[in-house]
C-alpha cells in the first residue's frame, strides 16, 4: 500500500500489470458502477473529490494471467459467491489498482490477513458496511516476471476469506439461507411421514428439522453479536 495522499491510501504491485496513470476513475452513482456519466471524467483524485464514493477499483477486462484455464473458472466462482453474499455487484474482486479513503479504511485495518486476500478483504468490508466504491475498466498487461498463485491453496483462501468477511459484518447471509432450507425440508417431509406413517415422524426428518433450527438459532446470535459490537 502507498501514499497517494494523505486522504487516499493506494494498493498497487510490482507485477507490471497496471498502469496506475491509465484509468479515468468515474462512474455512476451507487455502490458499484463501471461507467462514467455523459460528459464526465474524473482521476485517480476521485475519493476525495467526489463525496459519494470511498473507493475507486482498476477493473481488469482481461485474464492475462498464467494457469488461465484453472483462474478463470475458479476467480468467477469465488467473484459470484462474493457478489451474492454482499449483495452487490463485483466486476473484479482482487484488483490491486485502487484508490480508497484513509479514514474509512482505518478500522478494517486489523482485519487484513497476510498474502493475497488483502484487496479481497477491503472490498467486502467496504461493500459490507454500505462505503460506495466505484469501478473503472482498464488494460490488464501481461505480467512482468512469475506468478506466486498457487491454484488450489489459494483459491481455497480467497473463498474462506470472503466467507470470513461476511460471517464478521452480516452472518444472517451465510447461515440463514442454509438454515431456512433444512427448516422447509424437514417439514415437508414430516408431512410426507405423516400421510405414509400417520403415527410417527422418521428420524431423519427430526434430524433435519433440528439442525435447520440449531442454525437458524446460531445465525440470530451471531447477527445480535455483530449489531451489539457496532453500536459499542
Amino acid at each position: 500500500m502507498s501514499e497517494h495522499n494523505p486522504g487516499e491510501p493506494q494498493f498497487g504491485d510490482e507485477s507490471g500489470e497496471h498502469n496506475p496513470g491509465e484509468p479515468e476513475f468515474g462512474g455512476e452513482e451507487g455502490r458499484s458502477s463501471t461507467s462514467p456519466p455523459a460528459g464526465e471524467t474524473q482521476d485517480a483524485t476521485t475519493p476525495p473529490d467526489n463525496p459519494d464514493v470511498d473507493q475507486v477499483v482498476g477493473a481488469r477486462t482481461s485474464e492475462q494471467g498464467t494457469h488461465k484455464i484453472l483462474r478463470v473458472p475458479a476467480k468467477w466462482l469465488i467473484r459470484k459467491t462474493a457478489e451474492r453474499l454482499s449483495s452487490a455487484k463485483i466486476p473484479d474482486l482482487n484488483s490491486g489498482l485502487r484508490a480508497f479513503r484513509r479514514e474509512v479504511a482505518l478500522p478494517y485495518l486489523r482485519l487484513l490477513p497476510p498474502g493475497f486476500s488483502c484487496v479481497t478483504t477491503i472490498t467486502l468490508a467496504f461493500l459490507s458496511n454500505q462505503h460506495d466504491i466505484r469501478y473503472v475498466p482498464i488494460d490488464y498487461a501481461k505480467r512482468s516476471g512469475s506468478s506466486k498463485f498457487h491454484f488450489v491453496k489459494d483459491a481455497y483462501r480467497y473463498i474462506l476469506q470472503v466467507l470470513r468477511m461476511v460471517m464478521y459484518f452480516n452472518p444472517l447471509k451465510v447461515l440463514m439461507p442454509p438454515a431456512l432450507w433444512l427448516i422447509t425440508i424437514g417439514l415437508l417431509k414430516g408431512v410426507y411421514d405423516m400421510v405414509v406413517h400417520p403415527v410417527r415422524f422418521s428420524v431423519n426428518t427430526v434430524l433435519v428439522f433440528i439442525t435447520g433450527m440449531l442454525i437458524a438459532a446460531l445465525a440470530l446470535l451471531a447477527d445480535l453479536i455483530v449489531r451489539s459490537r457496532s453500536e459499542g
